[in-house]
């Protein structure tokens, strides 16, 4: 043990008080009695003169003096002395004197020193924010001898639910995400966020996701049949399965049986269908019109595919273009801030084959998705309720407005909502409506 440690170490044990030390004592009190005996005799013997007691005072003035300097200045070694003792009760406290690790070492505040002396000492100035705290510590606790330690660690965030450490009890997290109006029964989401610290902080109950229908139970599913206006499977008939409008064929329109029952309406290009139920219906803010279909020839020509209307004569439509060989498709919605279609237009669609057409419109945004892919466009084309235009549904010709643009080719699950369906709803339906 170094010279230094064993001085901290003695003083560390020496007696605390405010007393003078004996050798100051005894010389104090010999200068007193000095005073006194010398006084007593002058005034026994009654030679006192003036100058004898104005040099006795001078005198008691200095021994006043005197001790008033030795007073002060042990009373500031003592508080020097209660300090180093401090710092000692400190270390002892953390380890540093008895082989092990201390915070010292660690954050490198090891700065007992006496400003000015470049050695190892004991300074009242240059000791570091956690030393002062600590010696404020050991003063507040008084006579018990204990010191008040540093807070404990705040609590884990539960996750998962794994408990927290010394921390409050944790907030239950919100509900996950759920499939967006959907209530069928299905793969559960994800658990909701974390919970606030603490043994509690328990994730929020799982979410409801959108449930991947087949097309044998695409009927059973609500998911695909929540808000439906009108559905149109072309089985067997042109009748709409909700039952309120039906379809009525004009010209050359026939239905094409298929496997399972899964038949599909056939266009020769000189006929279309018609719903006259949806004649001046209120559209509102919000639609989604969802349809197959298959163009097999008359590739120079436009053809409408379904509609209220030709372009700014209806209320919506979906058409395509004779563009590169009759590929061209595109759509839009009619309301007061957008006078006409094509909000969408010049995307692709190759002939000869199926394809799944969506568009929805919530008010603010109109979305076109093909084959399951949403499309670029004019999305924030429109707002407002879709105007109404007076026009009945049309199926396979460009409506009113035009007196051709006949569809050549197939048409086939034709859905109509009164409301905008999200990514994940067309996702299941691409998947349970494809035709066989």
């Amino acid at each position: 043990m170094s010279e230094e440690k064993v001085s901290i170490g003695r003083m560390a044990h020496e007696p605390r008080n405010d007393r003078l030390s004996p050798a100051v004592g005894f010389a104090v009190c010999s200068l007193v009695v000095t005073v006194a005996v010398l006084l007593v005799t002058f005034l026994h013997s009654g030679q006192v003169q003036q100058s004898d007691v104005a040099s006795l005072k001078e005198r008691l003035t200095s021994v006043e003096n005197e001790l008033s300097h030795w007073k002060e200045k042990c009373q500031d070694e003592m508080t020097c002395l209660r300090e180093r003792v401090t710092v000692v009760e400190t270390k002892i406290q953390d380890g540093v004197w008895m082989g092990q690790s201390s915070v010292f070492d660690t954050e490198n505040t090891d700065t007992l020193k006496t400003p000015g002396s470049g050695s190892a000492g004991v300074g009242k100035d240059k000791d570091s924010p956690r030393m002062r705290a600590k010696r404020q510590a050991v003063h507040t606790a008084g006579n018990t001898g204990c010191m008040q330690g540093p807070p404990g660690p705040p609590g884990a965030a539960g996750r998962d639910g794994t408990p927290g450490r010394d921390g409050r009890d944790g907030v239950q997290g919100p509900p996950g995400t759920a499939g967006c109006g959907c209530d069928c029964e299905g793969v559960t989401g994800p658990p909701g966020p974390k919970g606030d610290p603490g043994p509690k902080g328990m994730p929020g109950p799982p979410g409801v996701c959108v449930k991947n229908c087949t097309a044998s139970d695409v009927h059973g599913c609500k998911v695909l049949d929540a808000d439906l206006l009108a559905y149109y499977p072309f089985d067997d008939s042109y009748a709409d399965s909700q039952g309120n409008f039906d379809l009525a064929p004009q010209g050359g329109v026939s239905l094409h049986p298929g496997g399972n029952g899964n038949g599909y309406a056939q266009f020769g290009g000189a006929g279309r269908l018609m719903a006259n139920g949806f004649t001046s219906h209120a559209w509102g803010s919000s639609l989604t019109v969802s349809v197959w279909f298959k163009r097999t020839g008359q590739f120079g020509n436009y053809q409408g595919i379904i509609n209220t209307g030709y372009h700014a004569s209806g209320s919506w439509e979906i058409r395509m273009g004779r563009e590169n060989g009759g590929t061209m498709i595109g759509c839009g919605v009619v309301t007061s801030d957008s006078s006409q279609t094509w909000d969408y237009v010049h995307l692709h669609a190759s002939t000869n084959t199926w394809h799944h057409a969506v568009m929805t419109y919530d008010g603010t945004l109109t979305k076109f998705y093909l084959d399951n892919v949403a499309q670029t466009g004019n999305d924030q084309c429109c707002s407002g309720p879709i105007i109404d235009k007076g026009n009945p549904l049309v199926i396979g010709q460009a409506g009113p407005g035009k007196s051709n643009e006949y569809f050549f080719g197939f048409i086939d699950e034709v859905r109509l909502y009164s409301r905008a369906l999200c990514a994940e709803e067309v996702a299941a339906l691409y998947q349970a409506t494809r035709p066989e």
